[in-house]
């Protein structure tokens, strides 16, 4: 899911993966799918890192530049502006990245909102982001006595999700293309397509 600065939701892309790529560490080229300030491009320095959150792991791309406008993407998601943007995919259990983030919305914001933040902080102080980067989960709602059964209730859905996640990738894996948007997601198709060079990563990746 492309994160831009140029449009006022998240939208999905295809991409490929380079030839360097691998199954354990797989890299994507998100080569002319940012949309970078006027002029600019060649100078702007773009980082990725992982990031965990749970059993979950996602692969980020993105970039800050005093340059670039306000994120519209990002103004739902935090107070303050982001100038810059973000490329953000999610890795598979049984392949390296999923055909599209299947992590609910809560959590696949928590996760952008935590990378844009690394990446200011990176930017502000001429520092490199780090490989990999915890971010805590959401904080869940106060319980009381009287919905403790809500709450278990609750864990059992969590266990459940995590199941699915594992079947979703088995789904991605024998799917030529993406599938059906959910209602919760807020994401637009620019209709990109590619495939992948790597012989031994089957399938298009959209994010």
């Amino acid at each position: 899911v492309i994160y831009s600065a140029s449009t006022s939701r998240p939208r999905r892309h295809a991409f490929r993966f380079t030839d360097d790529s691998t199954d354990e560490s797989p890299v994507l080229d998100v080569s002319g799918a940012f949309d970078f300030p006027a002029g600019q491009s060649s100078d702007i320095e773009v980082s990725s890192s992982t990031l965990e959150l749970g059993t979950k792991t996602f692969l980020a791309y993105g970039y800050v530049s005093e340059d670039a406008r306000p994120n519209k993407a990002m103004s739902s998601l935090r107070k303050q502006p982001f100038t810059g943007e973000i490329i953000i995919f999610q890795k598979g259990t049984l392949i390296p990245v999923l055909l599209q983030p299947r992590a609910k919305k809560p959590i696949l914001n928590k996760v952008v909102t935590a990378f844009a933040k690394r990446l200011e902080d990176a930017y502000s102080t001429q520092t490199s982001l780090n490989e990999v980067i915890l971010v805590s989960r959401p904080a869940p709602p106060t319980l009381t006595l009287q919905n403790s059964n809500n709450a278990h209730a609750s864990m059992e859905h969590d266990w459940q999700h995590d199941l699915l996640d594992i079947a979703d990738d088995a789904d991605a894996y024998h799917s030529d293309s993406s599938p059906p948007t959910s209602e919760d997601d807020e994401v637009s198709d620019d209709n990109a397509l590619a495939q992948s060079p790597s012989p031994q990563i089957p399938g298009r990746f959209s994010t």
